[in-house]
């Protein structure tokens, strides 16, 4: 990988959330999704909200590792975050319609901390 998701780079600091994989215990998942957001608490809040309603959950802190698993592994769903460091939400929606041929369906979830005046 050539460490860039698309031709403009995203200023600003980046917080690393780890990637990992949840599941429910006990009966089968539902279906797998793939959680992909830079901000620890929502990955938190959203991976422990899908797995106890029973579905596996992989999750990746931005677009490049999102790609990356995305190589390996097939997702029902992608839960995908706009504003991120190294590969946005944008970019990566772009580079999965290049490099994948079957794309999962996608649901955006954005929040913007600051408003400006």
């Amino acid at each position: 990988m050539d460490g860039r998701c698309g031709t403009r780079e995203h200023g600003g600091t980046a917080r690393s959330a780890p990637q990992s994989d949840a599941t429910f215990p006990g009966a089968g998942a539902m279906s797998t999704l793939l959680v992909v957001d830079d901000e620890p608490r929502v990955v938190t809040l959203l991976t422990r909200f899908l797995v106890a309603e029973g579905h596996s959950v992989i999750t990746a802190p931005d677009g490049l590792a999102a790609l990356e698993l995305l190589r390996d592994k097939q997702v029902d769903l992608i839960l995908l975050d706009l504003v991120m460091p190294r590969c946005n939400g944008l970019q990566l929606l772009g580079r999965m319609v290049e490099t994948l041929q079957d794309q999962p369906p996608v649901i955006v979830l954005s929040c913007v901390n600051e408003v400006a005046a």
